[in-house]
């Protein structure tokens, strides 16, 4: 069976979906008047999964909060470097020709003195007594507001750009000594599922995604082809 060598065109992909609709327990793709194409988790099968034996978690696997924060913060540590390094420079010499690029790097840069300062000022704030109530209020909304600040930040860095620059720069000196082995398997897994199974629109990495390569032996048994399925029939029917 002779494979195609390229992707399809995104416009034609985003036609196509435009027209699709889900019947019951499969997704019709109206091609013209008249004449439309049933697919169904086989089908996906058929095409993704051709000698490969399917899994049998019908979902992404997920891990508990305490195990997700220790992976996530191991993965963003590398990810930070190889920003700092490679990324930022080029944001900076961009600068240089539109001026108008700064003003983003710059919020990130200093996001997280901003987000402490923005929490302390709160919750430094001399209240009378009556005025105690709202005095937790503001802090609580203070400590918020630098808690959004910081995951903002850390999503401009948790990038799939980000990530493309530690597998590159594998010879790095500081990359040899931070990815092993089965870190570079749980970021080569992040771009996969991020850019080609379940692709989005946008730079940063949802969380399930990051979720579901902790696990190395979970991330074996999954069903991609019906995950894939299910992704698409939700998205017709949002």
């Amino acid at each position: 069976m002779k494979m195609a060598n390229m992707l399809p065109n995104r416009r034609f992909a985003a036609w196509l979906m435009d027209r699709a609709m889900v019947e019951g327990d499969h997704i019709e793709l109206n091609v013209k008047d008249g004449t439309s194409l049933r697919l169904t988790p086989e089908d996906v099968y058929l095409i993704l999964g051709i000698g490969k034996q399917r899994g049998s978690l019908k979902k992404l696997p997920t891990v508990g909060q305490s195990q997700y924060d220790n992976a996530y913060d191991e993965l963003f540590k590398i990810l930070k470097y190889a920003h700092d390094k490679w990324i930022l420079p080029q944001k900076k010499e961009k600068a240089k020709v539109d001026p108008r690029s700064t003003s983003e790097e710059k919020g990130a840069s200093q996001v997280d003195h901003q987000s402490t300062s923005d929490a302390d000022r709160v919750m430094g704030n001399d209240q009378d007594e009556e005025d105690k109530e709202k005095g937790a209020s503001d802090a609580d909304k203070g400590k918020v507001k630098a808690k959004d600040l910081t995951k903002a930040y850390k999503r401009k860095v948790f990038t799939t750009k980000a990530i493309q620059h530690v597998l590159e720069h594998k010879n790095d000196k500081e990359m040899k000594n931070q990815v092993n082995d089965e870190l570079a398997i749980k970021f080569f897994c992040i771009l996969v599922l991020n850019k080609l199974l379940l692709p989005t629109a946008g730079n940063q990495i949802p969380k399930p995604v990051i979720e579901a390569v902790i696990d190395n032996e979970k991330l074996k048994a999954i069903d991609s082809c019906t995950i894939i399925y299910k992704a698409m029939r939700d998205d017709i029917r949002s």
